[in-house]
């Protein structure tokens, strides 16, 4: 009497869909060893809508189609990171010149009417505002003075961080830095730090677009934009 364990001679042994599986995947280059598979091999592509019929197609077709589908990705991210690249290179070049234009300022009355008049060139933004603690305000002048206290109450989180920040500020911030302008969206603000890192005053940028200036975006220009402006100020302010 045969073994009920035996397989009759004759008699395929049956073969576990996984076992396959799992044998392809621990064995990549399978299909390397046995290239004459990729012609037979057939895939059924996902037909339109979820249909239950779809588009037989050979396993080396499909295989060219994903790497189309990868390689049109990587062209997709290496176009982001060219055009980031480029606006960076075009808004280095505008803080440059307006950092040179600074330089040449003989006196802190020309050296606000050049800020004002660069940053609205170079940075396309709709209005500029210069602040300086303790400064007089001159109604008859670009310049605004402002007491560092009233500053703190309306730019909690400048004193905060003590770094530049973007974004859509609260109504006491808008109507400290843009008193005269009612309709700025949203702005770039950054401290006015000495050389001893004692702030100074306040550089910012408003914009009447509410997404020309959003949290998200990097403050590494306008920082040192900040940094500069700040270390000119103290040798006029002196």
């Amino acid at each position: 009497m045969a073994n009920a364990d035996t397989v009759p001679q004759g008699t395929a042994t049956p073969v576990d869909e996984a076992d396959i599986a799992d044998y392809l995947r621990n064995q990549p280059d399978f299909l390397l060893r046995h290239r004459e598979l990729l012609d037979k091999l057939q895939l059924v592509a996902p037909a339109p809508n979820d249909s239950d019929s779809g588009q037989v197609v050979q396993l080396a077709d499909r295989r060219v189609s994903a790497l189309q589908q990868n390689n049109a990705e990587l062209r997709r991210r290496l176009d982001e990171l060219l055009a980031t690249a480029q606006a960076n290179e075009q808004l280095f070049q505008s803080v440059r010149r307006i950092a040179l234009n600074l330089l040449e300022a003989s006196d802190l009355e020309g050296f606000n009417a050049s800020m004002h008049s660069s940053c609205r060139e170079e940075l396309q933004v709709d209005t500029c505002s210069l602040l300086l603690f303790g400064t007089t305000e001159d109604q008859e002048s670009l310049l605004r003075g402002a007491p560092e206290a009233q500053a703190r109450s309306a730019l909690p989180q400048l004193f905060e961080d003590r770094c530049a920040l973007c974004g859509t500020l609260s109504e006491a911030a808008l109507d400290f830095l843009f008193p005269a302008n009612r309709e700025i969206g949203s702005a770039a603000i950054s401290p006015l730090h000495g050389g001893d890192n004692t702030m100074l005053g306040v550089l910012a940028l408003g914009s009447k677009d509410p997404e020309h200036f959003q949290s998200s975006m990097d403050t590494l220009f306008l920082t040192y934009l900040g940094e500069v402006a700040g270390r000119l100020l103290a040798t006029h302010h002196a």
